[in-house]
């Protein structure tokens, strides 16, 4: 039993105390070009995660899923006299293959705020939409696959982390912001209406309107904010502030 816990402990530190990975560039405070520095390894660090790195507790980007549901635009009263929607099965695919990405770190107060800029050529968000009540004076009842594309979409991040004291110092994230801008939003649903023209009219006309629908549903990027907080918190809880830059 001894051995046991002995060797519990061990392993318990040493996870504690990982380095970054290898192959992620590390970079230093006390340069001016820090932040060109750390946006520059941010970047080829997404890249490589396009498998994830278990031992660091992080996942891969390339096909992310998100929260399960999401009730939004309830449209009147009830089924009758409105339109009740939820969309459901959120995945992200494409977060690994950025085209741009920059960075800047800055410290006030005990707390270090992270803000990450990146751009993508496209994100494609399939998910699963269901829709009960009527639009205009059509009745509807149906769950469909629908595929959101935001075409060249910056998502800009804000991370806020305190540092703490375990065995050494290491960063928490205790609040994440997300804003999401895009050029566009191409609209696939497979299957909202059986007449097959005008399903497909419907996602044409949607799509024509890209930006403005986005405009509708922006709201909704707070609500995925928490994944990437805590996706970034489990490798700061492995890896201390003197391992993350040189210059500490």
């Amino acid at each position: 039993m001894t051995s046991l816990v002995v060797f519990v402990v061990t392993l318990a530190t040493f996870a504690a105390s990982l380095k970054l990975p290898s192959n992620f560039k590390k970079c230093d405070l006390r340069r001016t070009n820090f932040n060109k520095c750390l946006g520059d390894a941010i970047h080829d660090a997404i890249i490589q995660l396009d498998k994830p790195i278990k031992s660091h507790g992080l996942e891969s980007l390339y096909d992310v899923q998100l929260r399960p549901d999401i009730d939004v635009m309830n449209i009147g009263n009830h089924s009758q006299s409105g339109l009740r929607q939820k969309f459901s099965k959120f995945r992200i695919v494409g977060l690994s293959k950025p085209e741009a990405s920059t960075a800047r770190l800055d410290y006030d107060q005990k707390i270090y705020t992270l803000t990450l800029a990146i751009t993508y050529p496209e994100l494609l968000f399939p998910t699963e939409y269901a829709a009960e009540g009527s639009i205009t004076v059509l009745p509807t009842n149906v769950v469909t696959p629908v595929e959101v594309t935001l075409e060249n979409p910056t998502l800009t991040y804000t991370f806020k982390m305190k540092p703490y004291q375990k065995d050494t110092t290491y960063l928490k994230v205790i609040d994440t912001g997300i804003d999401v801008q895009v050029h566009g939003m191409r609209w696939n649903f497979k299957q909202l209406f059986r007449n097959k023209r005008l399903n497909e009219e419907f996602n044409s006309e949607l799509t024509e309107h890209g930006k403005e629908v986005f405009a509708t549903y922006k709201y909704l990027e707070v609500t995925f904010a928490p994944y990437f907080g805590l996706m970034l918190d489990n490798l700061l809880a492995k890896v201390p502030l003197s391992e993350l830059f040189d210059g500490i």
